[in-house]
């Protein structure tokens, strides 16, 4: 069993609780820190209303930090539902998130 757990909480794909409908991925390594997707992660929390918990009350929406989306030229990146954004700023993050939602 601690094999199991050990496997499923060292890689961020792996959850231990439910997704919802939209994944949106913000890299947190270093590139992209140094490029503002910190800042990205609490203007996104902020306005889905998420704290301690990753998905919305409503099961639609799930953010996550993630280490290294492969791309630190680009920084900062983020993935929603698997497909990559790359260079993204407060106000695309918006665009992005919109447009999803729909």
């Amino acid at each position: 069993m601690s094999q199991v757990n050990s496997t499923a909480t060292f890689y961020d794909y792996f959850t231990e609780k439910p997704m919802g409908d939209i994944v949106i991925r913000i890299c947190e390594g270093a590139s992209c820190v140094v490029n503002g997707s910190e800042d990205l992660t609490k203007v996104l929390k902020s306005k889905l209303n998420l704290e301690d918990e990753h998905t919305t009350e409503d099961g639609k929406v799930s953010v996550e930090v993630t280490y290294c989306n492969g791309h630190c030229d680009q920084s900062p990146t983020i993935t929603v539902n698997d497909e990559l954004h790359t260079n993204v700023d407060v106000f695309e993050l918006g665009s992005i998130v919109k447009e999803h939602l729909k």
